[in-house]
This record gives C-alpha cells, sequence and structure tokens, in this order.
C-alpha cells in the first residue's frame, strides 16, 4: 500500500487541504512561507514524505529542538484505549493488547446502556501537538512505516468509522455520519508540513474507507465537505504560545458559526 497516492490525483482540492482559516492564507513552513500548491507539485515527495523516513539524525535534531515525539502505533492504542474504556466502562472494547501489539475484537461493538453508537462518533476529541496525527488515523506506524489494514486501525477517527461501518444501514446515514466523525475530532500542530501530512492521513482514510464499504471512489462532492472540515478540525499552532492560541478560530458545527479556541477547548 502507498502511504500516499499520486498528489496530482487531487491536485483540484489542494486549495482546501492547504487553507488556514484563522490567518486566512495557506499553512506555513518553519520559515513562514505559505505551503501553495505550485510548492507541492514542484516538489511533491518534499511535503508527502512521512516522518519515518527523515534520517535518524534528522529526526534526533526534530526531537531536541521542536520536541518531537515519533509515538508508535501500539503506544497510541493503549492510550486511546484508555478513553473509550472510561467512556465504555469496560476494558477491550476495540481491541485487546498483546506485547507491543494488538488483537482486534471482531464482534460488533456493543453499546452500554443509555449510549448509542450515534453517542459515540460525536464525541468530540483533541490530539494535541498532532504531528502527523497517528492517534486520530492510524494508516500507518508512524515509527517503521509498516502500513495498517482497515480492519486492524486503532485511531480515534478509525474506531467511529469503525461503528459507522457496522450501524449505518444505507448509504446516505454512512455519508452523514462520517461527517459528524470527522467534525468531532480536533487536532493542532505547529510544523506546517506535519500538518500536511496529517491532514492527507485524514483525507487518505475517508477515501480508503468509503472505497471498501462502497466498492467505488468517493464523488468530488462529499471530497471537498470532508476537506472542509479537516482544513477546520486540524489546525496551526503554536500551543505553547498564548498570542498563537488567541488568534486562533475554529468551526462550532453544532451552532455552525466561526469561534475562537477558548470557546471550544478552555
Amino acid at each position: 500500500m502507498a502511504i500516499f497516492s499520486s498528489i496530482t490525483s487531487i491536485e483540484k482540492l489542494l486549495p482546501l487541504l492547504l487553507f488556514d482559516h484563522s490567518r486566512q492564507s495557506n499553512i506555513l513552513l518553519d520559515d513562514n512561507t505559505e505551503i501553495t500548491v505550485q510548492l507541492i507539485l514542484k516538489s511533491p515527495e518534499t511535503f508527502t514524505r512521512p516522518r519515518y523516513l527523515y534520517p535518524s539524525d534528522n529526526k534526533k535534531i526534530r526531537c531536541k529542538k521542536n520536541a518531537e515525539v515519533f509515538t508508535p502505533s501500539w503506544m497510541c492504542n493503549i492510550q486511546n484505549n484508555l478513553i473509550d474504556g472510561q467512556w465504555f466502562g469496560r476494558k477491550n472494547v476495540f481491541n485487546k493488547e498483546s506485547q507491543k501489539k494488538w488483537i482486534s475484537n471482531k464482534d460488533k461493538i456493543a453499546f452500554p446502556k443509555g449510549k448509542s453508537w450515534q453517542d459515540y462518533i460525536a464525541l468530540k476529541r483533541l490530539e494535541i501537538c498532532c504531528g502527523e496525527a497517528p492517534y486520530l488515523a492510524s494508516r500507518y506506524d508512524s515509527v517503521t512505516g509498516q502500513p495498517i489494514s482497515i480492519s486492524e486501525r486503532i485511531g480515534l477517527l478509525d474506531r467511529k468509522m469503525r461503528v459507522i461501518n457496522e450501524n449505518a444501514n444505507s448509504k446516505s446515514e454512512w455519508e452523514k455520519s462520517a461527517l459528524i466523525a470527522y467534525k468531532s475530532i480536533y487536532g493542532y500542530e505547529k510544523s506546517g508540513k506535519n500538518l500536511l501530512l496529517a491532514r492527507l492521513n485524514l483525507f487518505y482514510s475517508f477515501i480508503e474507507y468509503y472505497s471498501e464499504h462502497f466498492n467505488k471512489t468517493p464523488r468530488e462532492t462529499i471530497l471537498s465537505k470532508i476537506l472542509d472540515v479537516i482544513s477546520w478540525n486540524l489546525w496551526q499552532m503554536d500551543g505553547i504560545n498564548n498570542d498563537s492560541i488567541k488568534s486562533i478560530k475554529l468551526m462550532d458545527w453544532d451552532k455552525n458559526k466561526v469561534v475562537g479556541f477558548d470557546s471550544l477547548f478552555l
């Protein structure tokens, strides 16, 4: 499995993928220049290369300079299981941990009394300093680069998509539910390149789930809707700089209006 499909195949959608709603411009590189469509098309491998492919000395520099952490999928799974365990009131809902791996639960997910699958997919989840967003979408292990099949994925979005696959009774209900799931997950990242990878991972996750479930590729209209949500919900921010936090504008999807970061999360 290729980690990312040819970037030219989504050229028309790249403006949505790159847009930063708070600044009303594109997301930025470390030198504060904008990441443009032309820049990506000129050197696509520069912007779609996952971090596990970086040289080891480059990783060490980034860890020291930017406090970047390359979290393996098994660790993401442990922490995501803790979150779900609290909500479901039981352990091993989606999988059982096993020696830095996991064994997926193949049975349909059962929900506790008073809680529904619709409640679960609408739960708000935020990944701070998200990097490539491995806690949200586990398309591949961010340390080893090993691809992860859809049935074995452990991200918070992946779990919501599994629940939708198991419960949605029609194509329209599936699409509506998928939009709700995407509107419920958030993440921020300082590095523009990392943020682009995170957005690509969520975008390609949708294509992969849709294609597997319906045995065809999604139409451009639904892809545009998903990308609009992604561009709002995964944003560029320095989580340490208070001025940066105060300037962030996000979409409150429940009220369908633009709000500040503090209104949604503080």
